[in-house]
């Protein structure tokens, strides 16, 4: 919850503060929050796959998380047609539905 935490305030905290020492605070906390949950995603995917199966598995695992680098400013810019902060509102709702 902590790294939903960091990762849900970290970014508005950015985008609305002028203050570039805030801006860098928060964005190291958010990359550490994103390592931590993408380790905590690979453990949990390693316990679904057998031995044999396992490479096969991260290999998916990375091309889903990289294809996302190529879908999520695709869905941002789609979003922020709607209101200027509305791709920051998506993104906490995201963190959120995930837990």
């Amino acid at each position: 919850l902590g790294c939903i935490f960091f990762l849900g305030l970290g970014r508005p905290i950015a985008l609305w503060t002028s203050d570039v020492r805030v801006v860098y605070a928060c964005f190291c906390a958010m990359v550490v929050a994103l390592g931590v949950l993408n380790t905590l995603i690979s453990s949990a995917c390693a316990r679904l796959a057998s031995e044999n199966l396992l490479g096969g598995l991260f290999g998916m695992v990375d091309a889903i998380e990289n294809c996302t680098g190529i879908i999520g400013p695709m869905v941002g810019g789609i979003v922020a047609q709607y209101g200027e902060h509305m791709p920051i509102a998506f993104v906490v709702l995201c963190y959120a539905l995930n837990f």
